[in-house]
This record gives structure tokens, sequence and C-alpha cells, in this order.
């Protein structure tokens, strides 16, 4: 798979193996692509991307790293997939600027001020880009891993990205890997609007082990 210049030092010093941040990459790169031309079958005009990028941000640094502070209001889509008892959470975040440009390619009328106010169709329509973008990363996963995750209903919230990302962790009761996540920055293009999407790979290792045995080989972690 191509280097495209991780750090793995530093990726390594989170208990995160090159081989799995190299199979992640590739998993993020034909997700994203094949979102890319889902989202431009569904708005009806031509969407690029950039190749996403996956860093290790800590926890401290998260929503400050997405958003202008931890008071900023987001959208975010959980989706928690499943295979068996083995778990794989995305979680979505666009920040307000995004989130509005998603409207505006959507719905006719002013643009919303206020994510907070935001009516009905709106959100529906926040969730479903973001829906398109998550499900195409975990057929990746399966494509790559031939396995079969298979994921629940997505959940949109729109609150201050301080109070989700709390939440998130306290209700999932995640695995954090020295308080490390992985992030893939997305960016997707229109001819008149731009969509920055944060994708967040919930910490699991076991999830994670069990993708990259299925992508390796179930001795990898025996071996590598």
């Amino acid at each position: 798979m191509k280097d495209l210049g991780h750090d793995y030092e530093k990726f390594a010093d989170a208990g995160y193996q090159d081989f799995e941040i190299e199979a992640l990459q590739e998993i993020a790169n034909v997700g994203v692509g094949h979102a890319a031309t889902a989202l431009s079958q569904l708005l009806h005009r031509r969407v690029d991307m950039s190749v996403p990028t996956i860093e290790l941000v800590h926890f401290t640094q998260l929503g400050t790293r997405i958003a202008d502070s931890l008071e900023s209001v987001v959208s975010s889509i959980l989706v928690d997939s499943i295979e068996g008892d083995k778990m794989f959470n995305l979680l979505l975040i666009f920040d307000k600027e995004s989130s509005i440009n998603i409207i505006n390619i959507l719905k006719s009328g002013e643009p919303p001020e206020s994510l907070s106010t935001l009516d009905e169709v709106s959100q529906s329509i926040i969730l479903e880009t973001g829906n398109i973008l998550l499900l195409h990363t975990i057929s990746a996963i399966n494509q790559f891993a031939e396995s079969a995750y298979f994921p629940k209903t997505p959940q949109l919230s729109i609150d201050m990205i301080g109070s989700i990302l709390d939440e998130i962790i306290s209700r999932q009761n995640i695995e954090l890997k020295k308080e490390s996540f992985l992030l893939i920055e997305c960016n997707i293009f229109t001819d008149k609007e731009s969509l920055k999407g944060n994708i967040i790979i919930l910490p699991n290792e076991s999830g994670i082990k069990f993708i990259m045995g299925k992508l390796y080989g179930e001795d990898i972690y025996e071996t590598g």
C-alpha cells in the first residue's frame, strides 16, 4: 500500500502497528471514493474529493481539532456495526459550515443561521449525507476484509461537540488507547460548495484486530 507519510512512531506509541494504519488508509480511500460517487448521484452534480488522511488525535484535542471550540455546535452521525460479537463503531462529525453547505445544496430557501433550530427536513438531509459516507466506509471494510459488518440505524445528534464526545465515550464504554482517536479527514467538493467530513474510528481493539485478522490472517499478531 502507498506510503502517505504517516508518522508511524506516533501511531506505535498509541499501540497501533504500521500495517493497521496502512490498511485503514486504504479502506478510507475506497470508502470515501465510493461515497463521492453516491453523493454525486444524490446531488445531481459532479463531486470531487481529496485523498483522505488519517491522524492520531488525543482526546483532549479532538473537539478543537474539528471545531472552533468545545462549545461549537456541530452535527454528528453515529453508526454501530456488528458481526457476531464484534463491534466496529464510526462517528462522523460535520462542523457548522459543512452542515449548512449540505443543506444549501439539497434544499431551497434561506440557509439556516443556527444548527440548533434546524427543521426536520434539514436534519434528514444531514443524516442522509452522513449515512452515505459511513455506509460506504463500512462497505469498504467488508470488501477488503471479506467480513460482514451489519450497520445499525444511524443516530443523528446536533449539540456542542464537547457534549457529543463525552456522551459517546460514556455510553459506548470505549476502550481508549492512551486516550487517542483515529481521525479520518475527507474533503468533498462540488462546483459551488465544499464539505469536510471527520470520521472518528471509536477505539475498539478487538474490532480492529478482527478486521486485520481477516485481511492478513488470524496469526498476524503472533508473527507481526
